[in-house]
């Protein structure tokens, strides 16, 4: 029976988009996760379980030469599953293995049988992101993680090899520093607070600077561990400490994904939760500007060919590996087909009769070719359906796309 998976790796992600069968099962499910309407879910599953063999016997497809269907099937009425649920979830089934994916969102139930699976969804599993924040005081570090599906907490106390304690003794203005509430807490509580000092203190003369940095390389030291396993997600290091601190940090930080500004201003009293509260917004904000980033180089690199919104040329550029970086709508749809005549691809917008979304095509063909995509959470008239930005300049011409 499939458990429910609440975290995707991107080595994960690539293993889906590179899944080719004529027999590939997408349902993409909303869920409610309170309520009477809860009992509406399993329903759900069942309904798009009938859309699927009616597809399937439109293709030609026995429905018996696909044995991950009875596992599908088999959830219907497992409570356990249906206990536990996310606004959103995946089905994916192909063959004999059925994996069951909770998602951020759902707006509506979609199915789709094809000769791949449709990915474009899963990138949400990214826009919530495993990160680190490091709680930095002269007298103490603590280090906290989120993970998709999992909630912000403390990972471990930090405690750097050496004589910590002489190393802080110097410091005059530690007097000016609030007590570290955090000392004496346990770690469960969610609502321990952090109180970090004043400005004022500062790292004035070179001695004390001396100090900090040493005092930092520790910490940095006893992160190793945890820098090793979280480079693998590209985790962001988010500090949080007041400003005089970290530049100095940032100095012998080793970690390559530092986030660049620290978190919590000066004189700031922050609680745990109020710690995920930031990192989140600062995440968040980073990603509407990356995504305001890409549409302003998309903008000035299309003149010159080296980037488009026409779906069926970015749908051949992502193809042959021509798509730095992609930006999609996670909800419209753009239905196509994508053949070969004559040993070379033709692909064509076709309406709703098409048997390939070509957004989710240019999503799969972009990721496995190295390129990046970003989803356009905008909803207003300037979203954009697709676009992106190439690595050569390619016009309809290099690919004998006709004019429409």
């Amino acid at each position: 029976m499939p458990e429910l998976e609440t975290c995707l790796t991107r080595g994960e992600l690539l293993e889906f988009c590179r899944e080719r069968s004529e027999s590939c099962i997408s349902m993409l499910l909303p869920m409610a996760k309170a309520g009477t309407e809860v009992r509406q879910n399993p329903i759900q599953l069942k309904n798009a379980l009938g859309e699927v063999k009616r597809q399937l016997v439109r293709r030609d497809i026995p429905i018996e030469s696909i044995p991950a269907l009875n596992a599908a099937e088999g959830l219907l009425g497992n409570e356990a599953f249906w206990r536990v649920q996310e606004p959103g979830l995946a089905v994916f089934c192909c063959g004999e293995e059925c994996r069951t994916i909770a998602l951020p969102a759902v707006d509506e139930p979609f199915v789709t049988t094809g000769n791949a699976f449709y990915c474009k969804p899963l990138l949400q599993m990214f826009s919530q992101r495993h990160y680190l924040v490091l709680a930095l005081a002269q007298r103490e570090a603590r280090l906290f993680e989120s993970r998709p599906g999992e909630a912000f907490g403390a990972l471990a106390d930090l405690i750097a090899p050496g004589s910590i304690d002489d190393i802080l003794q110097y410091v005059e203005s530690e007097r000016q520093l609030q007590h570290h509430s955090l000392e004496a807490a346990p770690t469960k509580d969610r609502h321990d607070s952090f109180f970090h000092g004043h400005g004022g203190g500062g790292a004035d003369s070179d001695e004390q600077r001396v100090r900090l940095i040493e005092y930092f390389r520790a910490v940095d030291e006893a992160l190793t561990p945890v820098y090793e396993r979280a480079r693998t997600n590209k985790a962001p290091l988010i500090v949080a400490c007041v400003d005089y601190l970290f530049p100095l940090f940032r100095e012998v930080c080793r970690y390559p994904y530092l986030w660049p500004n620290r978190i919590v201003p000066s004189g700031a009293v922050s609680t745990e939760s109020k710690l995920a509260e930031l990192a989140e917004r600062a995440l968040v904000e980073e990603a509407a500007r990356e995504r305001s980033r890409l549409r302003d180089r998309i903008g000035d690199a299309a003149p010159r060919d080296f980037a488009s919104g026409d779906p069926v040329l970015v749908a051949h550029a992502a193809r042959e590996g021509f798509v730095e970086s992609a930006i999609v709508s996670p909800s419209e749809s753009l239905w196509g087909a994508v053949r070969d005549e004559s040993g070379r691809p033709v692909i064509a917008l076709t309406g709703d009769g098409g048997d390939c979304e070509l957004t989710d095509y240019i999503v799969r063909m972009t990721l496995l070719n190295g390129g990046s995509v970003v989803l356009d959470e905008e909803r207003n008239d300037d979203s954009i359906r697709c676009a992106a930005l190439f690595r050569r300049p390619v016009s309809p011409e290099y690919f004998g796309i006709e004019e429409q």
